[in-house]
């Protein structure tokens, strides 16, 4: 499995950063996901601090069926200086392979 980590300075509240990253289901990301050959996109709320991330799309490509991803979000904040958000491949009873 690929680990990694990455850090970066952003000008913003650390509050907004997570809540952006976070909100899948947005218009605007709705909206770039249908354009982009996305057919399904739906998201699980597992805990106060997980979520079920499931996505669908047709890359365009006639002897690929649509790719189907699904993925799991954890999140948790250690101060007020810090969030944790990991991402993981899962699997799910409620979207079978």
């Amino acid at each position: 499995a690929a680990i990694g980590r990455a850090v970066t300075i952003v000008d913003a509240p650390i509050e907004d950063c997570a809540a952006w990253e976070l909100a899948r289901m947005t218009r605007e990301r709705m909206k770039d996901h249908y354009n982009f050959g996305g057919l399904d996109r739906e998201v699980v709320k597992l805990t106060n601090h997980s979520d079920l991330y499931h996505l669908v799309v047709d890359l365009g490509v006639k002897t690929l069926a649509p790719r189907e991803w699904l993925t799991k979000v954890v999140w948790k904040t250690v101060d007020e200086d810090t969030i944790i958000v990991c991402f993981e491949d899962a699997e799910d009873d409620r979207f079978p392979p």
